[in-house]
């Protein structure tokens, strides 16, 4: 077989001084890439979830929801941003949603980088 034809899938995991995880990473092809959740997620370090990106072959991309959460420390979520193929789209309403004690507040994102 061939380099060209091996299909390379990985996984990285980071650790805070804590010993708790601070990221993982899902990669296939040396992109960020997970079909089945999110292919980046990063951890506070008492172990809440702060940010999940969905990513397919490297691009922000998920039909199902938002392709990016980013969550407070507490463990609320913070923001929604919506991605098809890398870019900010949202066919059902609004490409972000912010929230604050829980009521959603109008935003409107130009760009994202993660």
């Amino acid at each position: 077989m061939s380099e060209s034809n091996i299909n390379s899938e990985s996984c990285t995991v980071e650790f805070h001084k804590n010993g708790n995880i601070r990221s993982k990473r899902f990669f296939l092809e040396g992109k960020l890439h997970n079909l089945n959740g999110p292919a980046l997620i990063s951890y506070y370090e008492n172990g809440n979830i702060e940010t999940e990106h969905y990513c397919l072959e490297g691009k922000l991309h998920n039909l199902n929801g938002p392709a990016v959460k980013q969550y407070r420390e507490d463990g609320s979520i913070e923001r929604e941003l919506y991605f098809t193929e890398g870019e900010l789209y949202n066919p059902n309403g609004s490409d972000v949603t912010v929230y604050k004690d829980n009521i959603v507040i109008p935003t409107r994102v130009e760009t994202y980088t993660y």
